[in-house]
């Protein structure tokens, strides 16, 4: 299991640090977020539970849409930007112990921030010595489809899955990431753990046109990021798999995983190499998928097992009668203290929960079934996640192709 040699290695560690060294998370957060975007309620991007461990929570406040060359990511004196943070929870000296969970394009400013910090870049040369490794929850860093589209000619569409152009999208193309920064992997240093889903993210506009990423996204994609990308590979090939060669070989530590960049690889302890859950075959967005990487975390410093929500993106909605066959089908229910991106999310359950939550629309069929999804994949027409086919015979035809499976579970 990953975490046994990760807590031996840090027991090792602790008998001969000074009294005052700590262990740390630190947690850094991606585009159009200026923090690690936990609700008040603590329901998405929920940090790991650390009670009856050794180990610290730490989030930043820095401006996730900035440029990657931006004080946000290197600065001596800007205590929020990554660089000052890696260099003060894992810098060689500072006899701490780090753990990193990056999201999104928090992980280019990561690796971008560890390759400077190595370099002297931001301060004097620091080997980081602290860093124990990285998990990267749908990693950008190697670029988006959707960086092009937004930067390009098609900006008002793409708007509607990602929110407005923001500055560091122009770093996100894949031509940018690859070129530009390719040199930003290559002094990781540590094993660089990542996750992903293959959750699609749609949008309803006029009610009944139905915009989905993935179409835009070559490969397999969470909805935002290609596989190609969040899976560390060092070629934009588009993928069906988040693994080169086979689960086991992601796991080989001895070695670098073949195409992949150094140290990259897919944290096949936990997930598929089709990106579902080893726990129980579900699969995420790109907006789920950092609660995944905090129950993986979670995992691992309490050696055992976590539960995580499975948050897929909606439109809003609050209550709806029982659906009928004759009927109009209600909507899905969503949490709508819960945005990014301009989006709400629809509330799931944790692993290993035998019913459904409180929030799951009220079903018309068998719970389950191609028909369940009337009650929570939409409006008969739509305007939310997945809908109901507009008269359609069976309520839901698009139920499959729609992933209505993975919708208010």
């Amino acid at each position: 299991m990953k975490v046994l040699p990760l807590i031996l290695g840090v027991a090792a560690l602790a008998m001969a640090v000074p009294a005052e060294a700590a262990n740390y998370i630190l947690h850094f957060q991606g585009r159009s977020q200026g923090s690690w975007k936990s609700d008040p309620n603590g329901a998405r991007m929920t940090l790991a539970a650390t009670s009856g461990t050794t180990w610290i929570n730490k989030t930043f406040t820095f401006n996730g849409s900035a440029r990657l060359t931006s004080t946000e990511t290197d600065s001596t004196t800007n205590t929020q930007s990554v660089n000052y943070a890696l260099r003060t929870y894992c810098g060689t000296g500072t006899g701490n112990t780090c753990i990193v969970h990056a999201y999104s394009t928090g992980c280019a400013r990561v690796d971008k921030a560890i390759d400077n910090i190595r370099n002297g870049v931001g301060g004097g040369a620091n080997s980081l010595s602290g860093l124990l490794y990285i998990e990267g929850s749908g990693c950008a860093d190697g670029g988006t489809d959707l960086a092009e589209i937004s930067t390009g000619k098609f900006t008002g569409i793409i708007a509607k899955v990602l929110g407005v152009q923001e500055p560091v999208d122009k770093d996100l193309t894949r031509s940018s990431m690859r070129t530009t920064y390719a040199y930003i992997h290559d002094q990781i240093g540590v094993n660089y753990w990542r996750v992903d889903g293959s959750g699609e993210i749609c949008k309803r506009l006029l009610g009944f046109i139905k915009i989905c990423s993935a179409s835009f996204i070559g490969g397999t994609d969470d909805g935002v990021v290609p596989w190609a990308s969040s899976a560390g590979f060092s070629a934009q090939t588009a993928r069906s798999s988040l693994c080169s060669v086979s689960d086991a070989d992601e796991q080989d530590t001895s070695k670098n995983v073949f195409d992949k960049y150094p140290n990259h690889r897919t944290d096949t302890y936990y997930i598929n190499c089709n990106g579902t859950s080893k726990a129980d075959g579900v699969t995420w967005d790109h907006f789920g998928v950092p609660d995944v990487a905090e129950a993986i975390l979670e995992a691992d410093i309490q050696n055992g097992s976590a539960l995580y929500a499975h948050w897929n993106w909606s439109d809003a909605q609050a209550s709806d009668a029982v659906c009928s066959v004759t009927s109009s089908c209600d909507t899905a229910y969503a949490n709508t203290n819960n945005r990014d991106f301009g989006t709400t999310y629809a509330d799931g359950y944790a692993t290993g929960a035998t019913g459904t939550t409180a929030t799951t629309s009220p079903a018309w069929g068998a719970t389950g079934s191609t028909t369940s999804c009337a009650a929570r994949c939409g409006t008969n027409p739509g305007g939310s996640y997945c809908s109901c086919a507009a008269g359609s015979a069976v309520k839901c035809g698009d139920y499959v192709a729609q992933h209505c499976d993975i919708v208010n579970q």
